[in-house]
């Protein structure tokens, strides 16, 4: 990972590929058909319930995957047969999904709203919103950070008393009675950081990398609540 005074910069596209070349490795081919099948289809889209199972690391809280068509086209030629459908396969899931853009520009379909993101803006989605995702072009690249609810709980669970008040309402935002579908931030330098280390600890699994993923994953909810700036749309 390259530094720069200090900061680390974003992760290299060798080093990304090589992650996402582990990742595939972990999935059989009925997850990578899986994988297409949001995009390419003779039906309409429909919507569907995506449980952990459908994902490589079962035992794990948090899952790293990666949407990079181009990759995938050229790793699976044979599997891309259908022609693109006009909007993606919309689906739900039980577990929040942050997306970050490495490169490129993506649609984001969230419930009845329609988003541009590029790498500017990262999405927090909360559990059970029907979302879909496109990118521009195949060779676009973004990265899905899969959490489980139990682990934000246990991520936040000593921070309620602490200086950061804000928690709270970041809670409330995915928790209350009146849910939001998601949440927008500002990319910003300590935050690809902060991205850029837990996708080193999932991908290399170092010793301890557990306990390092979730020592990340308070640090990257306090850094959220910490720069959070409510939408147009809250």
């Amino acid at each position: 990972m390259a530094v720069r005074g200090g900061m680390a910069m974003k992760i290299g596209l060798d080093v990304l590929t090589g992650y996402m070349h582990k990742g595939l490795e972990e999935l059989n081919e009925e997850g990578i058909k899986n994988i297409i099948s949001d995009r390419e289809s003779s039906e309409e889209a429909k919507t569907t319930m995506r449980s952990k199972d459908t994902y490589t690391r079962q035992e794990e809280n948090v899952q790293v995957s990666f949407h990079y068509i181009g990759l995938m086209k050229r790793l699976y030629p044979a599997l891309f047969t259908l022609k693109e459908r006009a909007q993606p396969l919309r689906h739900n899931h039980e577990f929040f999904e942050l997306v970050y853009v490495y490169r490129g520009e993506f649609t984001q379909w969230i419930e009845k709203r329609e988003e541009k993101q590029g790498h500017s803006r990262i999405f927090l989605l909360n559990p059970y919103m029907y979302h879909g995702f496109r990118s521009k072009t195949d060779e676009d690249i973004a990265v899905n950070f899969l959490i489980d609810p139990s682990f934000v709980q246990m991520a936040l669970a000593n921070l309620y008393n602490c200086e950061y008040q804000i928690i709270s309402f970041l809670l409330d935002a995915v928790y209350g009675s009146k849910k939001k579908a998601y949440l927008v931030f500002e990319t910003t330098e300590e935050l690809e950081a902060i991205l850029n280390g837990l996708m080193q600890e999932y991908f290399e699994r170092k010793p301890f990398y557990r306990e390092m993923i979730r020592i990340k994953m308070t640090e990257l909810f306090v850094y959220l609540a910490r720069i959070y700036q409510p939408q147009d749309f809250d």
